[in-house]
């Protein structure tokens, strides 16, 4: 479950998790060939995308907080053609959020010209000092 920073962008744009999980279920179905499904932070809003063959959010101004590999080498021995069952399973149990979390800070961070050491995986949510956070 997506915890500080990531967790209240998610309730901000998505409403309750569910709903989250909801929309990036959808989004990785709706692909017809294989790719990738994202999180971005695209113009300080979170974003779900997805991309085809080699493409991603790196190419342009997104910033990528994670992805989810949607080519059937990734599901195809566990899920079969389910492709949705295997990001509901993704997205509920398997989401690295403290990583995404990290990704989210360090972007927050540069923008904020105020660099995060390497072992700092989460960041204060608003309003809450950096010595409270851990």
């Amino acid at each position: 479950m997506p915890r500080r920073a990531v967790a209240e962008l998610i309730a901000d744009e998505f409403g309750p998790h569910r709903h989250f999980c909801e929309e990036f279920n959808s989004l990785a179905d709706d692909r017809i060939d294989g790719g990738w499904a994202w999180l971005v932070l695209d113009t300080g809003r979170l974003r779900i995308t997805a991309t085809s063959g080699a493409n991603s959010p790196y190419f342009t101004t997104q910033v990528p907080l994670l992805a989810i590999d949607l080519w059937e080498h990734a599901y195809y021995i566990d899920y079969q053609p389910r492709r949705r069952d295997y990001v509901a399973t993704l997205v509920a149990h398997v989401v690295n959020w403290e990583f995404a979390n990290y990704n989210l800070c360090l972007e927050l961070s540069a923008r904020m010209h105020a660099p995060l050491e390497a072992k700092d995986w989460s960041c204060p949510t608003p309003g809450e000092s950096r010595s409270s956070a851990t």
